[in-house]
Order: C-alpha cells, then structure tokens, then sequence
C-alpha cells in the first residue's frame, strides 16, 4: 500500500502538537513493583554504588527474603506490563484500560491480562503492607528531594521537548499529548535506564534526574512509536524481515528480533545518540579507537550491561585484553549497523528538505523508509 503524500495545501496547514503542560508527582505502585523486582533478583537494576537506597534494600531481603513464589511470578513476568499495571495500583477505574493495552500490545507475554493484572496487584499490596517503616521514611526522603528538584527543572525539560517537537513536527493526529507527567527517580532500577508509557493524551515519563538523555529518549517513544505502527501498515512481511536482519546483534540481544520494537528503537537512537548530536554511525576504527586505551576496571564494570555481556560471553571474552583481540569479530557481530546508517542517510535528507517537502518527520517516513529497505 503506497503511503499518501500530503499535498502543498496540507503541508501548510499542517496542525503540529504544541508542548505539553507538566506535572511531577508519585505513582506508588511503581515504587513498590521496583522493591519487589530488586528483592526477586538483587542483580536487577542499580548496584549499591548507585545509590544508599540499594544497599538498605539489599540488605532487607536478605534478613527477610521474598517469597518464592513471589519472586518465581515477577521474574517470569514481562516487566514492562507489570509496570503499566502498576501505574493503575491506585486507580480501580484503570482496569479496563489495563485489559485493553495487555490485550492489545503484549499478547504472547500476557496470556490471561486479568488474571496477571490480579497477581501484580495482589503482591503490591502485599508489599505495601509489609515494608518496614524505615524503609518508608528512607524512600520518602529521597522521593520528596527528587520531586523538588524536578519541579525546578521543568524548564529544561520543555526546553527539550521544543527541539523535538520543532524537528519532527509530529501532527495531533498522530501524537497529540496533553500531559507530560514525570516520576520521581528510581533509584533501584539505575541512572541509565528508564520507563515511558502513554495513557490516552498523558504521558508518563520515569527517568533519573541526572539523565535529561534518557529523558528526551523516553519521550521520543511517544512520537517514533505512531509512526512505526503507520509504517508497519505499508511494509511488506519481506522488508520488515530486513529490518530485523540489518539491525546489529547487541540490539536485538536486547529486543529480540521482532521488527517493530528494533524500528522504534533504531529511530530513536539513530536520532538521539548520532544525528543530533552531529555524529556519524561507527565504523570498526572508530570502535577500536574508542576502546584501545580502554583498563580492566573500566571493561568489568560495563559488563553490568546485558547485552554487552551476553555478546562477550558468546564469543568467550573474558576480559579487556580478549575484548581487543576479538574486537572485529565482536563489532561485525554485535556493533555494525546497517539500518542504522540507512536511517542516518534518511535523517540527513530529511534535515536538508525534507519538511519543505512533505511537512513533517512523519509523511517523510512513510514515503521514503519503503523506498530504501
């Protein structure tokens, strides 16, 4: 099916969201399923080096350890569905939604929504009403100093938001979000990592407060994960199979390999971490450069990453000296991107006249990504 390209009239008229209003606040559910995920696994999220909060909680559940079936449940469970459950511990009206997203957007990881909305909720009141009172005031302190710090920033975070806005120029038809709210930080899941999920013309954003990247990374979803699903609608099953194909291996040790999840994430981070910041995809020389003078201490504690480490240990590096000596092997296999350069070909055209052309990010896309693949 071949995308409709707007004509000169639309182009102009074209309606672009406007920035959102913000809101900071807690969702309690969410603090609660990360104290469950860290007691299920204390290898889960952030290290005791990242924050006090880790150690105390550590040190709860080892004095107190979580029960096992407890602990089997949540660590089987897809954790970005036990998150937007979360989101909805406070609020019964949300079921229905809940049903709907679970239905929709997680079947072969939810096989009975309310049956696993009913477990998630179940084991956050069950930890909410064991936490010992210490562990509350500790959560609090840093909640209530996180919210503050925030609310002063919100600022930059429109700051952020424009640039996005005024770059894709993303229609209310497709992205119309009314409501940014952010979260307090979590600081059991790590300063590198973060949670986004849209309900209706909300979006609500969780990321740590030293991490404005992973921020604007979060937001990103809510303008790049629309469009994925107009271009999956005009992709054929053969060009969405070279999607998966072209993507590196280090991403999909991360997302699988399923097409949609690796095009939003290649979108974005093609963007996020490259293009704006007037990068260029890797070569294998610039990734050797980058990790000649790379020490031991350094190499072990980036293997906290997942994927870095999965694609170590399948081609059995052990250390920095191994990691050299296989870094062509490992960037063949796991760095080297030929989606990547694609859609930084496409950026670049799109930067040069491509809103001239077809009013936004979004038409661009849809015409031209079907044409390349």
């Amino acid at each position: 099916m071949e995308p409709k390209q707007l004509g000169a009239l639309e182009v102009k008229n074209l309606e672009v969201m406007k920035i959102p209003e913000f809101v900071v606040r807690e969702e309690e559910g969410v603090r609660l399923l990360s104290i469950i995920l860290k007691g299920s696994n204390p290898e889960w999220g952030a290290s005791e080096e990242d924050h006090p909060l880790v150690g105390e909680i550590n040190q709860y559940f080892k004095e107190n350890p979580i029960e096992p079936e407890i602990a089997k449940f949540i660590s089987g469970a897809n954790e970005e569905a036990a998150f937007v459950v979360s989101l909805g511990f406070n609020n019964p009206e949300s079921r229905r939604f809940l049903i709907d997203y679970l239905t929709t957007y997680k079947r072969g990881r939810v096989s009975d929504p309310e049956t696993f909305i009913d477990w998630i909720t179940e084991i956050l009141i069950s930890m909410k009403n064991s936490l010992p009172d210490y562990l509350k005031q500790s959560f609090a302190k840093y909640i209530e100093s996180d919210i503050q710090r925030k609310k002063e920033k919100i600022e930059y975070y429109k700051e952020i938001i424009s640039k996005i806005i005024d770059f894709y120029k993303p229609s209310v038809s497709t992205t119309n979000i009314k409501q940014i709210t952010i979260l307090p930080t979590d600081f059991l899941v790590g300063p590198k990592s973060g949670r986004a999920r849209s309900i209706n013309q909300e979006l609500i954003i969780q990321s740590h407060i030293d991490n404005p990247h992973n921020f604007e990374h979060e937001f990103l979803h809510s303008v790049i994960n629309p469009i994925a699903d107009k271009l999956g609608e005009v992709l054929s099953e053969d060009q969405k199979n070279k999607i998966s194909e072209m993507v590196n291996g280090r991403l999909k040790l991360d997302y699988g390999d399923y097409y949609y999840s690796l095009l939003c994430e290649e979108l974005i981070r093609t963007y996020n971490n490259i293009f704006q910041q007037g990068g260029r995809p890797d070569t294998y020389e610039v990734f050797a450069n980058k990790i000649k003078d790379l020490d031991e201490v350094e190499f072990q504690k980036l293997l906290v990453y997942e994927s870095l480490r999965k694609g170590c240990d399948s081609l059995d590096i052990k250390n920095v000296e191994d990691f050299r000596n296989k870094s062509r092997e490992y960037f063949d296999r796991f760095k080297k991107d030929e989606f990547e350069i694609l859609l930084f070909r496409l950026y670049e055209e799109y930067a040069k006249d491509g809103i001239a052309k077809y009013g936004n990010f979004e038409q661009f896309i849809l015409k031209r990504l079907p044409q390349e693949i």
